[in-house]
């Protein structure tokens, strides 16, 4: 009885283990870019890319969401699923070695997530500059149900979001796995922008006061 019942445990877990897709979470060709001339990195001709992982090691996070149905509103849909490898590890990327490049856990030679192998799901790729936060669940949080410019940013940084495409795993490793770039988003669709807190309504009626008093205009009024 208890060989049987192993076996059969053992049959559960190898059709789980097959039944995981795999993606190529890489882009050697990304060309991801900025929108703001302060965070280009301007080296070698590459100028609007971001900064490679050997220029500025740890200055950028990407992650890939999921959903098995089509959702709108972006990043920001709650409904979005972040995308985690079979290990359960999160399958987070971050810039690779070259301007505008991604890379991730296992390369060009696929990583296996949990997803089903050859079932179409609905992708979106995030980046972010890490003075944001270390994680997706940071900038998620921070993101709220909002838009990229009217989130509740903590501080500066960058972030960008691709648009929604659908993809299927596969089911063997390095047997075409889609790859993120090209293979889902096209090479230059992720820019990642500028943004920042937003002021407090009491700073903005001081920065409008402050501006208004120190103006040619409010001088001459003064000495009236």
């Amino acid at each position: 009885m208890k060989k049987i019942l192993a076996i059969t445990c053992l049959a559960a877990v190898t059709t789980m283990v097959h039944a995981q897709g795999w993606i190529a979470f890489v882009g050697n060709s990304a060309n991801i870019t900025t929108n703001g001339v302060s965070y280009y990195s301007q080296v070698g001709g590459t100028s609007g890319k971001i900064a490679s992982s050997t220029a500025a090691p740890g200055a950028f996070d990407f992650a890939l969401l999921m959903s098995s149905s089509a959702l709108t509103g972006g990043a920001s849909n709650p409904s979005w699923n972040l995308v985690t490898q079979f290990n359960a590890s999160a399958l987070t990327g971050t810039a690779g070695p070259g301007f505008g490049l991604l890379t991730g856990p296992g390369g060009a030679g696929g990583v296996q997530i949990n997803a089903a192998a050859g079932t179409a799901m609905n992708f979106l790729l995030v980046g972010w500059s890490t003075t944001l936060g270390s994680t997706w669940a940071s900038i998620q949080t921070q993101l709220g149900d909002g838009t990229q410019n009217g989130a509740a940013w903590t501080t500066s940084g960058l972030f960008g979001q691709t648009g929604v495409v659908s993809a299927t795993p596969f089911a063997t490793a390095g047997a075409g796995d889609p790859s993120v770039f090209p293979g889902m988003f096209a090479n230059g669709t992720l820019t990642l922008f500028g943004v920042a807190p937003t002021p407090e309504p009491t700073t903005m009626r001081w920065l409008v006061w402050a501006a208004s008093a120190c103006s040619p205009s409010a001088g001459r009024n003064n000495l009236v």
